[in-house]
């Protein structure tokens, strides 16, 4: 999606957006820098869902920064920023993800992070493609042996099963 596209969904997104009025010029900012960092959007996304009793504070490529204090949620730039509650944040964030992060059509192959799913040294990367068969969404996973590059793993997990 091209930038103007994408700055002119942020727009209508901070218009129906669940945030004081205060804080809306201050969301789209954020929204402008963060665009291009859906890794540090991750990263902040992860600290929203773990329980933390020290204080946290992150700092993006373009300045923004992310912090937990006392149970407050703040994101924010040198200029100001948005101070939410757990929940309000976690729903902010999962949205700011869903609406910036590229979308790939069907039969597209994505490379996955092998961290957290498999401690096999042997193998040297995970793939996913969704794939569109027979009124069902598949999901098919595998990965790559050091050894000769073959197929070490494989599964298929149905996503959506179409009424017949």
């Amino acid at each position: 999606m091209n930038a103007e596209k994408m700055d002119d969904l942020w727009e209508k997104y901070i218009a129906i957006a669940d945030i004081a009025e205060y804080q809306k010029k201050y969301l789209k900012t954020l929204g402008k820098l963060l665009m291009q960092e859906i890794s540090f959007l991750y990263k902040i996304y992860a600290y929203v869902l773990e329980e933390h009793e020290e204080e946290i504070s992150e700092r993006s490529a373009n300045n923004v920064y992310f912090e937990i204090e006392d149970n407050t949620y703040i994101l924010r730039t040198d200029n100001g920023g948005i101070v939410l509650k757990k929940e309000a944040m976690q729903k902010l964030i999962i949205d700011m993800i869903g609406l910036f992060e590229d979308i790939l059509p069907l039969g597209s192959v994505v490379d996955l992070k092998k961290e957290g799913i498999i401690e096999d040294k042997e193998i040297e990367n995970f793939r996913v493609v969704i794939t569109w068969n027979r009124r069902r969404l598949l999901l098919s996973i595998w990965g790559r042996g050091i050894s000769a590059g073959n197929c070490r793993i494989r599964k298929r997990i149905v996503i959506y099963s179409g009424n017949d």
